[in-house]
């Protein structure tokens, strides 16, 4: 019988291999931009919970630009664009939140 934590193991080893040869290093790039967008200003203060839902927001959105540089040589990434500009909304929803509760 074989051990089935062995045969998940292995099928997760798979889906990395296959999301890294889709995504290439998606968290490195984005880490890397993150430290460029904020590297001549001051960084990001989390306090509140909106401050770390704008944070999320900004993720989600580097996360798509990401997306779509790596597929820019194929036409671009349709999907991204549409999930980008959404995001967007959320954040400036958010950003209206934050300044008028006044934090």
């Amino acid at each position: 019988m074989e051990d089935q934590v062995i045969k998940y193991l292995e099928n997760l080893i798979e889906i990395r291999k296959a999301r890294r040869a889709s995504y290439g290093d998606a968290v490195g790039k984005k880490g890397a931009l993150i430290t460029a967008l904020f590297k001549d200003s001051e960084k990001p203060v989390l306090e509140s919970e909106i401050d770390y839902s704008r944070f999320g927001a900004l993720n989600f959105m580097l996360s798509k630009l990401i997306r779509y540089a790596e597929n820019f040589n194929k036409n671009g990434h349709d999907d991204s664009l549409d999930d980008l500009a959404v995001y967007t909304l959320i954040l400036k929803d958010l950003d209206r939140k934050k300044n008028n509760a006044g934090n």
